[in-house]
């Protein structure tokens, strides 16, 4: 069965935001397979993401 499950996480900042979608989305690969995410916060070393991730509940 499959579950669904909110996470907020704290990231760095990349240094070009030239592959910023690339290191959000890999990080969020690792929770399970993200099917929407935000950046919720910005600072000048870090990222707050918001995400909705699908998981093998089993």
């Amino acid at each position: 069965m499959m579950q669904m499950d909110l996470i907020h996480t704290t990231l760095q900042r990349p240094t070009t935001p030239n592959n910023l979608d690339h290191v959000v989305e890999e990080y969020l690969r690792q929770q399970g397979r993200p099917l929407r995410w935000a950046i919720t916060a910005v600072s000048p070393q870090t990222l707050t993401i918001e995400a909705v991730i699908l998981k093998d509940g089993s």
